[in-house]
Protein backbone atom coordinates (compact mmCIF):
# COMPACT_ATOMS: atom_id res chain seq x y z
CA UNK A 1 0.00 0.00 0.00
CA UNK A 2 1.02 3.34 -0.85
CA UNK A 3 2.39 5.56 1.70
CA UNK A 4 0.26 9.45 1.90
CA UNK A 5 2.60 12.28 0.82
CA UNK A 6 1.89 13.75 4.22
CA UNK A 7 3.03 10.20 5.90
CA UNK A 8 5.89 10.23 3.89
CA UNK A 9 6.84 13.76 4.78
CA UNK A 10 6.58 12.53 8.30
CA UNK A 11 9.19 9.66 7.93
CA UNK A 12 11.63 12.06 5.96
CA UNK A 13 11.83 13.60 8.14
CA UNK A 14 12.05 10.91 11.57
CA UNK A 15 14.70 9.64 9.28
CA UNK A 16 16.47 12.68 9.44
CA UNK A 17 16.52 13.71 13.10
CA UNK A 18 17.53 10.46 13.65
CA UNK A 19 20.61 10.55 11.23
CA UNK A 20 21.93 14.02 11.96
CA UNK A 21 21.75 13.00 16.05
CA UNK A 22 23.79 9.71 14.81
CA UNK A 23 26.29 11.32 11.82
CA UNK A 24 26.28 14.67 12.15
CA UNK A 25 24.21 16.70 9.52
CA UNK A 26 27.84 16.52 7.04
CA UNK A 27 27.94 12.92 7.66
CA UNK A 28 24.27 12.49 6.46
CA UNK A 29 22.98 12.33 3.02
CA UNK A 30 19.80 12.57 1.45
CA UNK A 31 20.47 9.16 -0.30
CA UNK A 32 20.69 7.94 3.22
CA UNK A 33 17.35 9.86 4.83
CA UNK A 34 15.62 8.33 1.42
CA UNK A 35 17.35 4.72 2.65
CA UNK A 36 16.06 5.23 6.05
CA UNK A 37 12.89 6.51 4.86
CA UNK A 38 11.97 3.59 2.73
CA UNK A 39 11.87 5.65 -0.28
CA UNK A 40 13.92 6.53 -3.54
CA UNK A 41 16.16 9.70 -3.35
CA UNK A 42 13.49 11.66 -6.11
CA UNK A 43 10.62 10.93 -3.78
CA UNK A 44 12.95 12.61 -0.83
CA UNK A 45 13.72 15.74 -3.44
CA UNK A 46 9.67 15.81 -4.34
CA UNK A 47 9.20 17.06 -0.49
CA UNK A 48 12.64 18.72 0.32
CA UNK A 49 14.80 20.48 -1.85
CA UNK A 50 17.82 20.01 0.30
CA UNK A 51 19.24 18.59 3.28
CA UNK A 52 18.80 22.34 4.33
CA UNK A 53 15.58 22.53 3.79
CA UNK A 54 15.41 19.72 5.85
CA UNK A 55 17.26 20.69 8.51
CA UNK A 56 15.45 24.21 8.59
CA UNK A 57 12.02 22.45 9.16
CA UNK A 58 12.85 20.00 11.72
CA UNK A 59 14.11 23.16 13.80
CA UNK A 60 10.40 24.91 12.49
CA UNK A 61 8.27 23.85 15.88
CA UNK A 62 10.69 24.61 18.83
CA UNK A 63 11.04 28.18 16.88
CA UNK A 64 7.22 28.71 16.90
CA UNK A 65 7.27 27.31 20.40
CA UNK A 66 9.87 29.96 21.56
CA UNK A 67 7.98 33.29 19.32
CA UNK A 68 4.36 31.63 21.31
CA UNK A 69 6.56 31.67 24.68
CA UNK A 70 8.03 34.97 23.83
CA UNK A 71 4.45 36.43 22.98
CA UNK A 72 2.70 34.94 25.67
CA UNK A 73 5.71 36.73 28.29
CA UNK A 74 5.17 40.16 26.77
CA UNK A 75 1.94 40.43 28.85
CA UNK A 76 2.80 38.59 32.01
CA UNK A 77 3.68 40.91 34.97
CA UNK A 78 7.20 42.03 35.29
CA UNK A 79 6.91 40.35 39.04
CA UNK A 80 6.23 37.05 37.61
CA UNK A 81 7.68 37.21 34.21
CA UNK A 82 11.08 35.27 35.30
CA UNK A 83 9.59 32.25 36.84
CA UNK A 84 6.68 32.14 33.59
CA UNK A 85 9.67 32.22 31.03
CA UNK A 86 11.62 29.78 32.85
CA UNK A 87 8.87 26.89 33.10
CA UNK A 88 7.83 27.98 29.27
CA UNK A 89 11.58 27.28 28.37
CA UNK A 90 12.09 24.46 30.46
CA UNK A 91 8.65 23.07 28.37
CA UNK A 92 10.62 23.85 25.08
CA UNK A 93 13.41 22.28 25.54
CA UNK A 94 12.01 18.95 27.08
CA UNK A 95 9.47 18.73 24.15
CA UNK A 96 11.82 19.41 21.40
CA UNK A 97 14.53 17.67 23.22
CA UNK A 98 16.15 15.68 19.98
CA UNK A 99 16.29 18.65 17.71
CA UNK A 100 17.84 21.06 20.87
CA UNK A 101 20.43 17.93 20.88
CA UNK A 102 21.00 17.66 17.46
CA UNK A 103 22.05 21.28 17.10
CA UNK A 104 23.95 21.30 20.24
CA UNK A 105 26.00 18.82 18.71
CA UNK A 106 26.69 20.30 15.28
CA UNK A 107 26.58 23.61 16.16
CA UNK A 108 28.93 24.78 13.56
CA UNK A 109 26.92 22.83 11.28
CA UNK A 110 23.82 24.20 12.43
CA UNK A 111 24.89 27.76 11.76
CA UNK A 112 25.71 27.00 8.32
CA UNK A 113 22.63 25.42 7.17
CA UNK A 114 20.35 28.71 8.21
CA UNK A 115 19.80 31.78 6.28
CA UNK A 116 21.73 34.75 6.97
CA UNK A 117 17.87 36.20 7.84
CA UNK A 118 17.03 33.43 10.58
CA UNK A 119 19.97 34.68 12.00
CA UNK A 120 18.73 38.11 12.34
CA UNK A 121 15.07 36.36 13.73
CA UNK A 122 16.92 34.17 15.98
CA UNK A 123 18.96 36.82 17.91
CA UNK A 124 15.63 38.90 18.81
CA UNK A 125 14.24 35.60 19.53
CA UNK A 126 16.97 34.87 21.69
CA UNK A 127 16.89 38.41 23.26
CA UNK A 128 13.29 38.21 24.05
CA UNK A 129 13.75 35.69 26.34
CA UNK A 130 17.12 36.51 27.86
CA UNK A 131 15.06 39.62 28.44
CA UNK A 132 12.23 37.90 30.01
CA UNK A 133 14.22 35.88 31.91
CA UNK A 134 16.38 38.32 33.76
CA UNK A 135 13.08 39.05 35.08
CA UNK A 136 13.09 42.98 32.47
CA UNK A 137 16.11 43.91 34.39
CA UNK A 138 18.81 45.64 32.73
CA UNK A 139 21.51 44.93 34.46
CA UNK A 140 23.91 43.21 32.70
CA UNK A 141 24.53 40.53 35.65
CA UNK A 142 20.68 39.64 35.19
CA UNK A 143 21.61 39.47 31.17
CA UNK A 144 24.36 36.53 32.55
CA UNK A 145 22.39 35.04 34.84
CA UNK A 146 19.81 34.51 32.13
CA UNK A 147 22.36 32.92 29.99
CA UNK A 148 23.75 30.83 32.38
CA UNK A 149 20.05 29.38 33.08
CA UNK A 150 19.42 28.49 29.27
CA UNK A 151 23.01 27.04 28.98
CA UNK A 152 21.91 24.98 31.68
CA UNK A 153 18.58 24.25 31.07
CA UNK A 154 19.47 23.43 27.41
CA UNK A 155 22.36 20.76 28.79
CA UNK A 156 20.35 19.35 31.33
CA UNK A 157 17.45 19.22 29.15
CA UNK A 158 19.30 17.13 25.83
CA UNK A 159 21.93 15.48 28.28
CA UNK A 160 22.07 11.69 27.80
CA UNK A 161 19.78 9.63 30.05
CA UNK A 162 16.65 12.51 29.86
CA UNK A 163 14.68 10.52 27.15
CA UNK A 164 12.06 10.54 29.53
CA UNK A 165 10.93 13.41 31.86
CA UNK A 166 9.14 13.30 35.18
CA UNK A 167 7.36 15.82 35.94
CA UNK A 168 9.69 16.12 39.45
CA UNK A 169 13.04 16.13 36.72
CA UNK A 170 10.70 19.09 35.50
CA UNK A 171 10.42 21.27 38.25
CA UNK A 172 14.14 20.44 39.58
CA UNK A 173 15.09 22.14 36.16
CA UNK A 174 13.20 25.00 37.08
CA UNK A 175 14.20 25.31 40.57
CA UNK A 176 18.01 25.27 39.53
CA UNK A 177 16.78 27.93 36.94
CA UNK A 178 15.22 30.70 39.23
CA UNK A 179 18.42 29.60 42.24
CA UNK A 180 20.83 31.09 39.08
CA UNK A 181 18.39 34.06 38.12
CA UNK A 182 17.63 34.94 41.51
CA UNK A 183 20.65 34.01 43.90
CA UNK A 184 20.65 35.22 47.14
Amino acid sequence: MARSGAVLHGQLLDAALGLFGQRGFRGTSLQDIAKEAGCSKASLLYHFHSKEAIFVELLTPCKDALDDLNDLLQDVPTSDVAHRAVEGFVDVMIRYRQQITMVLQQAAEAATAQADKESAISEQRTDLLVHALSGRDPDPSARLRSWMAIGAIALAATSPGTETFTELARQELIAGAMRVLRPT
